[in-house]
């Protein structure tokens, strides 16, 4: 596999997020992005560098280094350019599900882990999971749920209409590692967020994580009224009404950011350095209501990289307030 310089970018969701496809699906008009396979949320690798390079554009980084990172744009004076950053799509790994008697309980799923696994090698990473997906599909079956939390192993668990006994439940001290690892990516400024999710993981079977994602999602009317508050058509004006859908706060997305193959500068390195440990980001549509709102952050993948966070949990070592977006003259 590769062994070019790449690093882990992981999104936390703050708000909801309508990251979409611009087609409708039965009653939705605008559903989200999702992999065609799965039904898994992700965010498409070029919605990922263009909300970064608007960043960089927003705060007057533009130059040299925007236009080498992210290609020139079409009004360039010396015309346009690919960039050299490679960023692949961002796949929700944890996702956040209704639970009776308790807030949220994230899950994900063996193929869901699997492939970011694979995403990983081909970036010349260590495998995140060692060898806890091989010890789940010998011992388990998919009869059982596994859980992060020593708590959450006391059941009864039940995910929307989905229910598990306590004999069901196992707790797993390798998915607690796995989990651990995603949240040091990310949340080293956020201890309680940190532990609350470390906590609060289930691996579930590939069909019940597929039939939760496609179900909780949150699907809301969206109206715009004329002046006499009607959704038709009203003395030259026209109101609408639409369904939205967007994936839910506290949902856990991550892709891989590498170099173009042939490059001798690290450009993931300078573009770690450049965004900060962490930072919000908005990303997607619904800007002036508060969508898309993102705790972002890149953490080492390969020994090219450098810049790993500090692990959660751990409050002296923690780095300074999140960078927020900056909106100026955006819509």
């Amino acid at each position: 596999m590769s062994s070019r310089p790449s690093q882990t970018l992981s999104l936390y969701t703050l708000s909801p997020l309508h990251c979409g496809t611009g087609v409708a699906a039965g009653a939705i008009d605008l559903p989200v992005v999702r992999d065609p396979l799965t039904r898994n949320p992700i965010i498409p690798g070029t919605a990922l560098k263009g909300v970064i390079a608007s960043h960089f554009r927003l705060k007057k980084e533009v130059g040299p280094w925007v236009d080498d990172a992210f290609g020139r744009p079409t009004s360039h004076k010396d015309g346009t350019s690919p960039g050299s950053l490679v960023f692949t799509d961002a796949a929700a790994v944890l996702f956040p599900v209704p639970a009776i008697g308790q807030p949220i309980v994230w899950i994900t799923c063996p193929l869901v882990l699997e492939r970011l696994d694979r995403s990983r090698r081909a970036f010349g990473a260590t495998p995140l999971t060692g060898d806890l997906l091989a010890i789940y599909a010998s011992l388990n079956k998919g009869q059982k749920v596994w859980v992060s939390g020593e708590r959450l192993s006391q059941g009864p668990l039940v995910l929307e209409d989905r229910a598990w006994a306590q004999s069901d439940l196992v707790f797993e001290q390798k998915l607690r590692a796995v989990v651990s690892q995603l949240v040091s990516w990310l949340l080293p400024t956020e201890k309680a967020t940190g532990d609350r999710v470390i906590e609060g993981v289930a691996l579930v079977d590939d069909v019940t994580y597929m039939d939760l994602v496609s179900r909780c999602t949150t699907v809301s009317p969206r109206v715009k009224l004329t002046s006499a508050k009607t959704t038709g058509r009203s003395g030259g004006e026209r109101g609408n009404l639409w369904f939205e859908e967007t994936v839910p706060p506290d949902t856990l997305f991550v892709a891989s950011v590498s170099n173009r193959i042939g490059l001798e500068d690290d450009k993931v390195k300078e573009l770690a350095n450049r965004l900060g440990a962490i930072t919000v980001l908005q990303v997607g549509g619904d800007e002036t209501v508060g969508h898309g709102l993102c705790l972002t952050g890149m953490g080492s993948a390969t020994a090219g990289s450098t810049g790993k966070p500090a692990p959660a949990g751990r409050p002296d070592d923690r780095p300074a307030r999140p960078n927020m977006p900056n909106t100026k003259g955006r819509r």
